[in-house]
């Protein structure tokens, strides 16, 4: 589920526009993950900042729970 979206339009993109989009996490997840997003124009301009923040859930029951292990394996070495 998503718990909270923020985005800051800084310029507009125009069709054809070649655009980059650059996901952060700055922290490993717990129950929530948030991802920081930045969005850049082909010549470096950054026209678009923002975040989203989801939780974790069991399919089954519906509560929140803790990321698979998997994933949290996955990124540890990017948090040392």
């Amino acid at each position: 589920p998503v718990l909270k979206v923020e985005v800051n339009y800084k310029n507009p993109a125009y069709y054809d526009d070649r655009l980059t989009v650059r996901t952060t996490l700055r922290e490993l997840p717990g129950v929530k993950i948030r991802f920081d997003y930045e969005v850049f124009r082909e010549n470096g301009e950054r026209i678009t900042t923002g975040s989203v923040t989801l939780a974790f859930m069991h399919a089954d029951t519906k509560t929140a729970c803790r990321p698979p292990q998997a994933l949290l394996e996955k990124l540890a070495p990017f948090f040392r």
